[in-house]
């Protein structure tokens, strides 16, 4: 099982990937999909980030993380912080498990409980 490191980075890189853009309380929601993700499954982060079509920053499979941004990585990874924080105080954003930026609708989303609508990106549990 990953360490506790590796777990930290693949959650940063998603957030960076996924939502870097958005405002922090957004970054925040995502990583706690990832990580209600990852209690619901029992797995590690890698493995929910991971997952086929999960994430479009791996849709194509694989591929080496190319960092250009640095001060929107060291947001990334004060997002990170504040979700956990949050999660020591009982937080998880609802159990929501699922988003997609307000662009797309896709098919699962109207099968899904809509939890609430952080910038650009609409939360769900399934």
């Amino acid at each position: 099982m990953p360490g506790y490191l590796d777990n930290m980075l693949w959650l940063v890189l998603c957030i960076y990937f996924e939502s870097r853009s958005e405002p922090l309380e957004g970054q925040v929601a995502v990583a706690h999909v990832i990580l209600n993700r990852v209690e619901k499954r029992n797995a590690s982060v890698e493995d929910i980030v991971k997952a086929p079509y999960q994430f479009s920053w791996l849709n194509q499979g694989e591929r080496k993380p190319i960092i250009d941004d640095f001060t929107a990585l060291l947001k990334c990874l004060n997002a990170v912080h504040q979700c956990l924080a949050e999660r020591l105080d009982g937080k998880d954003l609802s159990g929501a498990d699922h988003y997609h930026t307000t662009e797309v609708h896709p098919y699962w989303a109207d099968a899904y409980k809509k939890v609430t609508q952080i910038g650009n990106h609409i939360f769900y549990k399934s």
